[in-house]
């Protein structure tokens, strides 16, 4: 049997979580030249595709993200890009072969009414997972959040109205997945 693919829309104006694995549940994310790199490529790519960053999370074999589609190029473009960009980089870095990721990225679309709990989620991820408290992380946006950072890849606070629109097209039975 063929195996069937799931055609994913994006909105303008959107929020998204986005996130993904290593494949077996591996490390993708090895020291911290690694996060480094994967950093100034969202930095890169979110400019070219017009993607907000809202919040992130880098662990060690997973990856959160919390997105704003600003344009109309979907984000699985900036996804693409940064995902091979930096699957290349590791295959490189350490002479690996074969997949870096378990599968393509997994997204759902945010009703904008779940937004803050999105982003608790995403930024608290280092703590929800036992590992430690987010306060302490690196690797996440929470210390930006809580102003023990003063970084500039996230626009904390956010503009309803985008989501507001992308849900509308949902509330009209428009599907996000077909």
């Amino acid at each position: 049997m063929q195996a069937k693919y799931r055609k994913k829309n994006f909105y303008k104006g959107a929020y998204y979580h986005v996130y993904n694995r290593g494949v077996n549940k591996e490390k993708v994310f090895f020291e911290s030249d690694d996060f480094i790199y994967y950093i100034s490529k969202i930095r890169q790519f979110k400019n070219k595709y017009k993607v907000e960053i809202s919040a992130y999370s880098l662990l060690d074999n997973h990856y959160h993200q919390l997105l704003r589609q600003l344009s109309d190029t979907p984000i699985n473009k900036f996804l693409l890009a940064l995902n091979t960009s930096y699957g290349n980089y590791i295959s490189k870095k350490y002479k690996r072969v074969g997949p870096l990721m378990q599968d393509r990225y997994k997204q759902s679309i945010i009703d904008e009414r779940y937004l803050s709990w999105y982003s608790v989620y995403v930024n608290c991820n280092y703590e929800i997972h036992g590992l430690g408290k987010a306060e302490n992380y690196t690797w996440s946006s929470f210390s930006d959040y809580v102003g023990l950072r003063d970084g500039t890849l996230c626009k904390r606070g956010r503009d309803p109205s985008g989501a507001r629109s992308a849900n509308a097209k949902l509330d009209k039975g428009e599907p996000y997945i077909k």
